[in-house]
């Protein structure tokens, strides 16, 4: 009878539906089970994957980012024709090629220095890294980035703040930590892992496919942004205590070792507000005598 066909039906329009919900089940298994991984500098647990298509992955993305930045400066003092007024008054004064060419050895000394400390503090990085590769580039904003593969690159811009040891040490920690703390691959894992869901979710063309991944993946790393800035503040810190740099040393030069009226807008800029914030209050933690005695 009718009811009888109509339960057919349904059984049948209903048995694609449960294939597709398995498949996902069993993508999204895979990817928190079988690649949670314990980092070992945090103790918390991270969507690990395959560490080294992650690293791969996180390095083509940012390599792609550097290339487009190449293609259109983002810094107003990198644009070869200057003969218009530079847009921001943050960039009112741009740094010379000899105070930029001083900033490069300041970065590669202390590099070189934080490199080496880096050995002792994280091994087991150096099992997915060979080394850091640490730079100033001329064609990105104000600012600091790093790659899951170990390269860190730091704004030619930021010579025009003057910056001390200890923040330019802080600056470079800091990109460390986030390498340390395999962010970027825990990044890539999400993009990786939306990227087989939408694959196997038949939601419509390759456009709303790709904008489907972007987005769910960008909404899941949103969730421990947070906790990936402060996890690269506090590894930046225990690196640069190794180095006979203190917090209560980092925290003062954060507030009077730059010329913080030229801090770039946007969000390196809120981002490094927020971790001037981190390290005073890190500092203020700790027991004073403990503070006088590492001054010192």
């Amino acid at each position: 009878d009718d009811r009888r066909l109509s339960a057919a039906t349904n059984s049948l329009c209903q048995g694609p539906r449960t294939m597709i919900a398995h498949r996902v089940l069993c993508v999204v298994g895979i990817a928190v089970f079988a690649g949670c991984a314990v980092n070992p500098s945090t103790g918390r647990n991270q969507l690990i994957v395959s560490s080294s298509a992650q690293i791969a992955h996180a390095d083509m993305g940012f390599a792609l980012a550097a290339a487009a930045r190449g293609l259109a400066p983002a810094s107003p003092c990198a644009r070869t024709n200057r003969s218009e007024p530079l847009a921001s008054t943050i960039f009112s004064a741009c740094p010379s090629a000899e105070t930029t060419a001083r900033f490069a050895y300041q970065v590669e000394r202390i590099g070189a220095e934080l490199a080496t400390e880096a050995r002792s503090l994280a091994p087991e990085l150096f099992k997915r890294i060979s080394a850091f590769q640490i730079g100033v580039e001329t064609d990105i904003d104000a600012g600091t980035a790093s790659s899951a593969g170990g390269r860190i690159a730091l704004a030619a811009d930021l010579a025009a703040l003057d910056p001390t040891d200890d923040v330019v040490a802080f600056l470079i920690a800091r990109e460390m930590g986030h390498v340390i703390a395999r962010h970027g691959e825990e990044d890539a894992g999400a993009r990786m892992t939306f990227s087989a869901l939408t694959a196997m979710v038949p939601i419509g063309g390759l456009i709303v496919k790709l904008a489907a991944s972007l987005l769910g993946s960008q909404a899941l790393k949103t969730t421990w942004v947070e906790r990936q800035r402060r996890e690269a503040d506090e590894l930046a810190l225990a690196l640069l205590d190794r180095c006979q740099r203190s917090p209560a040393i980092i925290a003062l030069n954060l507030r009077v070792g730059l010329r913080r009226e030229r801090l770039p807008e946007g969000e390196w800029g809120a981002y490094f507000a927020q971790s001037i914030n981190r390290v005073d209050a890190i500092a203020l933690a700790r027991p004073k005598g403990l503070q006088l005695a590492v001054a010192k």
